[in-house]
């Protein structure tokens, strides 16, 4: 499996899934070297989709505290720009397509 489909079937959301997507994302979780990185993946994309920023303050900590280095300097972002953060996940308004 190529890290595109890989990274593509952990961001998918689990509704549209497939009986044999299933049974690879469960085939990947099982790998302990991936299991916690999926398990950050699919933890902050929730948080953004369902637009919780109650949630904002422990995904960074358990980002932060991983053995993962993407997720440990991708938490420090997220704390130094908290503010942008959270207003990303309570407003209504975006400046994405301005930006994007």
């Amino acid at each position: 499996m190529s890290a595109r489909r890989a990274a593509w079937l952990i961001l998918k959301r689990s509704e549209n899934f497939d009986t044999e997507e299933e049974t690879l994302l469960e085939k990947l979780c099982q790998q302990p070297e991936l299991a916690d990185a999926i398990a950050l993946a699919q933890g902050f994309i929730e948080l953004v989709r369902k637009r919780l920023p109650d949630n904002l303050d422990d995904w960074p900590e358990r980002a932060r505290t991983s053995s993962i280095k993407v997720f440990q300097s991708f938490a420090k972002g997220l704390k130094d720009d908290y503010d942008a953060v959270k207003a990303g996940l309570t407003l209504d308004v975006s400046n994405g397509p301005l930006r994007g």
